[in-house]
């Protein structure tokens, strides 16, 4: 087996779980080393799950070791509706209620790699998918090479710059489900 293959995909739902998305979101936000205080990230934290409830047509997802149940990557999404820039009511022929974003998608360095972040994608996909969504957006940014190659490799294509972003090479990617 593959390393990364026997890594279990699960759905945010005790409060230990809770922590350990918490925990590997600051740990990705540390780790980019960008400020990214205008997605509203600390507003974001503190009121998790918030915008990624699953009464809100969202998700959290962790990535669990077997030996031990270490959590080591994150994904999630979210109704992408109220969080587009202003004027923008469809991407790709779709309106934006039809549209879930995609988040929070990280794999510890160590980890990294592995296949593991390919595998929360697929799951994020698979339950974007079984809510209802039509298609998913991300964005991102160039600098992030091996993630892009892996959206490339999903099916996402480059899509119109759906949210403000003022960093540096942000890319914004589209996948119709």
């Amino acid at each position: 087996m593959r390393p990364g293959q026997d890594v279990q995909i699960v759905r945010v739902q005790t409060p230990s779980q809770l922590d350990a998305f918490k925990r590997l979101a600051v740990a990705y936000l540390d780790w980019l080393s960008e400020d990214l205080h205008f997605q509203g990230v600390d507003d974001e934290m503190a009121t998790l799950p918030g915008v990624y409830a699953e009464d809100n047509k969202g998700v959290m997802l962790l990535a669990t070791l077997p030996e031990g149940g270490t959590s080591v990557g994150t994904a999630a999404i979210r109704p992408l509706q109220g969080k587009q820039r202003s004027g923008i009511e469809e991407i790709n022929g779709l309106p934006v209620a039809d549209i879930c974003e995609l988040k929070r998608v990280f794999v510890d360095v160590e980890h990294q790699r592995l296949g593991i972040g390919k595998r929360l994608v697929k799951e994020a996909i698979s339950i974007a998918a079984q809510y209802g969504y039509k298609a998913m957006v991300l964005d991102t940014l160039e600098r992030l090479e091996g993630a892009n190659r892996m959206y490339y490799a999903l099916g996402f294509e480059n899509c119109i710059d759906y949210s403000h972003c003022p960093l540096e090479g942000p890319l914004y990617f589209f996948l119709r489900l």
